[in-house]
């Protein structure tokens, strides 16, 4: 991450803010996590050659002048002249550059106002509140269809776990538990478990602790 020395929340705010106002802020306040994965995977670029891929924040979707297709090139400049301050051949060493704005990914990838997590990470929108109360167990009002996506709980990032979650519950309800601990008949348990474990799986087995009273 690109941060900066001594940036504090302070720096942050001021960002953020600069953000709600539609402004880009300077280059030597800009938040960037840079990411060469071609050092891992070098078929992403030719020989001799890497790619980078920048995340900057903060940055508005609407801006208080002019408009990204105009200002793009600007937060190009600005996050190379960020990443220079400490990298300082990145600048004459770029042969070529894509510049990908909120505007760009709600229109290439239909992200509204570009926001990679489907609505802000925010107190008001986490936990049963995401994306909306009533929605927060991945069942929608469209019988069959679940959300699985950034917007669902607990949100977007590197975990994927939006995804994992929701997946049993698509193949239906589970069968019921039976009462009274009677056991499950064999042909119950034989038609509730998989036939094979997948590749990369391995069966596991749950036991349930038993409780004593505690002597006196």
């Amino acid at each position: 991450m690109v941060h900066g020395d001594g940036v504090g929340l302070d720096v942050a705010d001021r960002c953020y803010d600069r953000s709600k106002r539609g402004e880009i802020a300077p280059s030597d306040e800009l938040f960037i996590d840079c990411v060469v994965a071609s050092n891992v995977d070098d078929t992403l670029a030719p020989a001799g050659r890497h790619i980078m891929t920048c995340f900057v924040q903060y940055v508005p979707y609407r801006l208080a002048e002019g408009d990204w297709d105009q200002r793009a090139g600007e937060l190009g400049d600005k996050g190379i002249s960020r990443i220079s301050q400490f990298a300082p051949n990145v600048a004459g060493a770029v042969v070529a550059r894509q510049v990908l704005t909120p505007l760009d990914l709600e229109r290439t990838y239909g992200l509204t106002e570009g926001n990679i997590f489907h609505g802000d990470i925010r107190f008001d929108q986490l936990f049963h509140m995401r994306p909306v109360p009533g929605w927060a167990r991945y069942a929608s009002p469209v019988d069959g269809l679940y959300l699985c996506g950034a917007g669902a709980h607990p949100g977007g990032g590197v975990s994927g776990a939006p995804r994992p979650t929701p997946a049993p519950h698509a193949h239906g309800p589970p069968p019921p538990r039976p009462r009274g601990g009677a056991r499950m008949p064999p042909a119950a348990r034989s038609a509730s478990a998989p036939a094979e474990t997948a590749p990369g799986q391995a069966r596991t087995r749950s036991h349930r602790p038993r409780h004593r009273p505690l002597r006196r």
